[in-house]
């Protein structure tokens, strides 16, 4: 259920969903940063559609329980993560290609890159693909 927000001169019944759905490409992208960078698995999954796919290398999580679950079983995996820098992003339409390194207590990923689809001001589709990674 979305949470309702009070917006001066909005009809009765917006929600912060219908706001989501003007966000540009750019600007879920910076709220989904932001989202993986605390780690709070309820900020992270808002930015995936209902029915969004997250697809990594032997896996796919349909739905935002699924990748909630993912995302969650990475982060636990990774530990405190040091460092997530953006080396490169690209956007075209509602295309991305993100290009990142992480530096975390357990594992580090040079060679980051991920993909995504946004759609209506949420991600519709997302691959990755964890270059480089090792852990310790």
């Amino acid at each position: 259920m979305a949470d309702h927000v009070n917006v001066p001169g909005a009809t009765v019944g917006w929600t912060a969903d219908d706001a989501s759905q003007h966000r540009t490409p750019q600007q879920v992208m910076d709220a989904h940063f932001a989202a993986v960078r605390s780690g709070e698995l309820a900020r992270i999954t808002a930015d995936y559609a209902p029915d969004a796919v997250l697809m990594l290398a032997g896996s796919v999580a349909a739905g935002r329980e699924q990748i909630g679950s993912a995302f969650s079983g990475l982060l636990q995996s990774a530990g405190a993560i040091a460092s997530l820098a953006i080396t490169s992003l690209t956007v075209h339409g509602g295309y991305v290609l993100l290009t990142y390194t992480v530096d975390s207590e357990h594992m580090l990923i040079p060679d980051g890159v991920d993909t995504f689809v946004i759609e209506r001001g949420r991600i519709k589709l997302q691959t990755a693909h964890f270059g480089g990674l090792s852990t310790r």
